[in-house]
């Protein structure tokens, strides 16, 4: 099956942060025992994406209040909150820090 179908399947079926990373193999390494050799499998290479800073004052202030709760040095637009680290209770902090900020 080609790498595109399997992100075409993925992507209806599971959120962005849980996508997995696709890595095309000739072959998987085995072991001696026929099994996969997780520690020869090559490690995936995430491309680099492009920063683009907030530009309107909420954009502004809701990275604001990401980074510092994330406690990152900066957030984009096309961050992802999940991906820099955050949970559900880290969430309610932003929500409350947020509001404040804009009020």
């Amino acid at each position: 099956m080609p790498p595109w179908c399997v992100s075409c399947c993925v992507r209806g079926c599971l959120i962005t942060w849980c996508r997995p990373q696709i890595v095309v193999l000739e072959e998987f390494p085995l072991t001696s025992s026929g099994k996969v050799d997780r520690r020869a499998l090559p490690a995936p290479v995430f491309d680099a994406a492009l920063f683009r800073a907030p530009q309107t004052p909420t954009e502004k202030i809701v990275a604001g209040v990401f980074a510092e709760v994330l406690g990152v040095d900066r957030v984009g637009l096309d961050d992802d909150f999940f991906a820099l680290g955050g949970d559900s209770l880290i969430a309610t902090r932003v929500s409350f820090a947020a509001a404040a900020g804009a009020g």
